[in-house]
């Protein structure tokens, strides 16, 4: 399935047929999403599933053996210029220059995106896209102290950070994000987390994570990959409803009996679990989800109002571990080798 975030406006991203062969192993096979400005898409899988290897090829670090990929309109392929110019990327180890100050990398990541004749021309020196931009994503990411410090002197942590700069110099239309709180602690991963909403109201973001919490947190919606494959792509309601993980459960109190008739004539096929809940209530579990199956009930449970009441009434659903499993197999999306 290939969606985007707004219908009728040009997505940022599209990605059609995209394909690559390490000999005669498909690594991706025939992947196609697009994502719309201001939308954030989670990329999980298990290792091996082609994760990082897709995001290098809609940066143009890697040629596909098939397919395409177009940013804000330019074929990487064709376009590299200005396609590239349009992206921001940050790999899982972050490619930086291990004798510069962080000042010089970062001013260095400017200028390949934005040349200063660039910045100096028409329309190209708003502060939105030149010094100010960078001033507030340093500050953001509280790594002005570092600034004159050397890059091979900082800890894992301030790389990571450093990296992260990097990617959103020039405001990419796209930014491209693999593991970007790989070496963050809690409190520098929740900053990070909010950074990134901010920033994503004028950009689209793709982001791949082992991290579940990461991608739930983050994420508007959720593409799972299983064997260079898409699995599924969704909202996480989307994907709980899709793999039948969306439950609604209620808690009635009167007659029992009619209540489980009632709920029956309502869920049709769905399974149904009691569960007593003391003398005179019930609680129960319906594998069903949605507006229309929760109105259907709550009309049906107020047409007999004076017989059996409906105290709870609340949709539940398969966690994000849950559905990946499901999805993807027993494969663990913590703890994987880095390579994916």
């Amino acid at each position: 399935m290939s969606r985007g975030a707004f219908a009728g406006a040009a997505p940022v991203l599209t990605v059609e047929g995209l394909t690559k062969l390490y000999g005669r192993k498909k690594a991706v096979s025939g992947v196609d999403f697009t994502v719309g400005q201001a939308e954030v898409v989670g990329l999980l899988g298990p290792n091996g599933a082609g994760k990082s290897t897709t995001l290098r090829m809609i940066a143009g670090c890697l040629a596909p053996a098939a397919g395409r990929v177009r940013v804000a309109g330019f074929d990487v392929a064709e376009q590299p210029g200005p396609a590239k110019a349009r992206v921001g990327y940050l790999p899982e180890v972050p490619p930086l220059y291990p004798d510069m100050t962080v000042r010089e990398y970062l001013c260095f990541a400017r200028d390949l995106k934005t040349p200063p004749r660039r910045r100096r021309g028409a329309g190209d020196g708003s502060p939105e896209n030149g010094a100010a931009w960078m001033d507030g994503i340093i500050a953001a990411l509280e790594i002005e102290h570092v600034m004159s410090t050397l890059i091979r002197s900082l800890s894992k942590g301030y790389r990571q950070r450093v990296g992260i700069a990097a990617s959103l110099a020039g405001r990419p239309a796209l930014l491209l994000l693999d593991e970007p709180a790989s070496g963050l602690d809690p409190r520098q991963a929740a900053d990070l987390r909010s950074l990134l909403r901010r920033v994503s109201a004028g950009m689209a973001l793709v982001v791949s994570s082992h991290d579940l919490y990461e991608i739930s947190s983050l994420c508007t919606r959720i593409i799972i990959m299983k064997e260079g494959r898409i699995a599924a792509d969704g909202t996480l309601e989307e994907l709980a409803r899709g793999s039948g993980g969306l439950k609604t459960e209620l808690e009635v109190s009167g007659d029992l009996r009619l209540a489980g008739n009632i709920l029956r004539s309502c869920a049709g096929d769905c399974r149904i679990a009691e569960v007593p809940a003391g003398e005179g209530r019930m609680n129960f579990v319906v594998s069903a989800g949605g507006a229309d199956f929760r109105e259907r009930v709550f009309r049906s449970f107020a047409a007999r109002s004076g017989e059996v009441s409906l105290n709870i009434l609340r949709p539940s659903g398969a966690n994000l571990e849950e559905l990946f499993i499901s999805l993807t197999g027993r494969d663990s999306p913590r703890n994987l080798p880095e390579e994916s």
